[in-house]
C-alpha cells in the first residue's frame, strides 16, 4: 500500500523584491511558474542537491552548453560507461 504524504504550504515573509524577480526569471526560463520553480529547489535542497556554490540545473546546463561550443570534445560511449563503472566501485 502506498502512503500518501500529506501537502503543505510554506509562507516566506520579507522576500526583497530583487530576489523574488530573479526567481520568476529562473520559472520563466524552465516555462515553470514560480510556486513550481520553488518547489523544485525545495525538494532538491530536501534531497541533499544543494551545497556551497550551488546553481540550479538549468543554469549549469546552460554553461556546460557555452562552454561546449568554445572548446568541443568528444568522449566515447566507452569512456563514460567506464567512468560510470569506476565511480560505483
Amino acid at each position: 500500500m502506498v502512503k500518501k504524504s500529506k501537502k503543505h504550504t510554506i509562507t516566506i515573509p520579507d522576500v526583497p523584491d530583487e530576489t523574488r524577480e530573479k526567481l520568476l526569471e529562473h520559472a520563466a526560463k524552465r516555462n515553470e511558474s514560480l510556486e513550481e520553480y520553488v518547489l523544485l529547489q525545495l525538494n532538491s535542497i530536501a534531497d541533499g542537491g544543494w551545497h556551497t556554490g550551488w546553481v540550479p540545473a538549468h543554469e549549469a546546463v546552460e554553461k556546460a552548453r557555452a562552454r561546449l561550443e568554445k572548446n568541443p570534445t568528444y568522449v566515447s560511449a566507452e569512456t563514460i560507461v567506464e567512468a560510470i563503472h569506476q565511480d560505483r566501485r
